[in-house]
């Protein structure tokens, strides 16, 4: 197999040599893709200084189409490229002048999600009159744990329009059962207090819009453990059960190990992970990096494994990537894993891709989209590598449309990890 054009070139860059039909692990999808020169980025050149575009975007006025074409379209050749910064930057100058219509601010809310800048997204999509914008607010804010508010946006597109793409099955996912008292809704705020005598609560690790996770120390067996719990245990069964088994399932190199579980009383014991998590990485001043290349070959290992077993596990981002204290990458959070093809429940806002507002089924390219965003993430908060151009290209490829379907093929382009990298 010989890649074409800059694939060739990210393939050398990244120390693998020129690809050859020996290099069959690959697999033609990824040549296909490389064809396609799909990317993040995209093919029309920018303006060498990007004074057009933001001049366009800055100045765009939402009662001339003409004026909102050239500001979208603007828009659309900044994302992806070293200029998005500045071009959302001009999105929020133009919504302050009250001028920029809603399919630039849906568009900019989006970039900004996978920026993982949620308050500068919710900011420009607060006051949208149009579907796109309450859905995408919706999933902001059920994201958030928000779920009262997210429910009335969604219901507000329904009324809009009952074929509101992906509408229905938030609905299914967030509404609460009609046995659950009104106003339950809304996420609770746990005390401290262990679910099982063996169990000793010593810190909180971390809390979300769903559960809460502790550091626990397990008297017992004289181990420290995760311990999660839910919420709202009656909501939360069904995906902490799935949580459990697909953790058990793919038990091995790379996936958190489950000690114990509770479906009915809502928590789940797994192992602790010492060096805390890639997001916890991205947030700490300074900033601790692990190694960049290390990192994302033990994490698209383990997708390409889930893969092949034919799951998607369709909830990658930086707060399910932990480190054991040795630095081994886990893979944690299966509740919304599927098998592949069946029907998508969900994924966290920022980390798919946009044709998931559409709902569909499970999709292994959207795992490796979410890998992608990771990648930018980590090169974003200053991941370095000698072969750094290449990586952010990386980036780019697999949040592209012409990304490759499963993780395998992006594991046969990795390098193996080194200590250079």
């Amino acid at each position: 197999m010989t890649l074409p054009g800059r694939w060739a070139r990210l393939w050398a860059t990244l120390g693998k040599g020129t690809p050859s039909a020996a290099d069959g692990a690959a697999s033609d999808e990824v040549a296909a893709a490389g064809a396609a020169g799909t990317s993040a980025a995209p093919a029309t050149p920018l303006d060498p200084s990007g004074s057009a575009e933001l001049e366009a975007i800055r100045q765009v006025d939402r009662d001339s189409p003409s004026s909102r074409a050239r500001a979208l379209a603007a828009l659309q050749r900044a994302a992806g490229t070293t200029l998005e910064h500045q071009a959302l930057a001009a999105c929020l100058t133009a919504h302050g002048r009250r001028r920029a219509p809603s399919e630039l601010l849906c568009l900019a809310a989006e970039l900004f999600t996978r920026r993982g800048d949620a308050d500068a997204a919710l900011s420009l999509l607060e006051g949208l009159d149009e579907p796109r914008g309450w859905l995408l607010e919706a999933d902001l804010r059920a994201e958030r744990g928000q779920y009262a508010a997210a429910i009335a946006l969604v219901e507000r597109a329904l009324a809009y329009s009952i074929d509101a793409p992906g509408a229905i099955d938030r609905l299914r996912r967030w509404r609460p059962p009609k046995s659950v008292a009104p106003g339950a809704n809304q996420p609770t705020l746990l005390a401290a207090s262990a679910p099982h005598p063996s169990l000793r609560i010593t810190s909180e690790a971390g809390r979300g819009g769903a559960a809460t996770v502790y550091q626990a120390e397990d008297t017992a067996l004289g181990r420290t453990v995760a311990l999660k719990i839910y919420h709202r245990p009656e909501r939360a069964r069904e995906h902490l059960l799935r949580e459990a088994r697909m953790a058990v399932r793919f038990s091995g190199s790379g996936v958190v190990r489950v000690f114990d579980v509770a479906p009915d009383s809502g928590w789940l014991a797994m192992e602790w992970a010492a060096g805390g998590s890639l997001r916890q990485c991205l947030e700490r001043t300074p900033r601790e990096m692990p190694a960049l290349g290390t990192t994302l070959h033990a994490l698209v290992g383990t997708l390409a494994r889930i893969h092949d077993a034919g799951y998607a596990h369709a909830d990658v981002k930086p707060g399910n990537i932990l480190f054991r204290a040795d630095s081994t990458v886990l893979l944690s959070d299966f509740g919304l894993s599927v098998p592949l093809g069946a029907p998508h429940l969900g994924q966290s806002a920022g980390y798919a891709p946009s044709e998931r507002m559409h709902g569909g089924t499970a999709a292994a390219a959207d795992d490796v989209y979410a890998v992608g965003r990771v990648l930018g993430e980590m090169l974003a908060a200053g991941a370095s590598s000698p072969q750094l151009a290449a990586w952010h290209e990386l980036a780019a490829w697999l949040t592209g449309a012409g990304r490759p379907r499963e993780a395998g093929a992006v594991l046969a382009l990795l390098p193996a990890p080194s200590g250079s990298d």
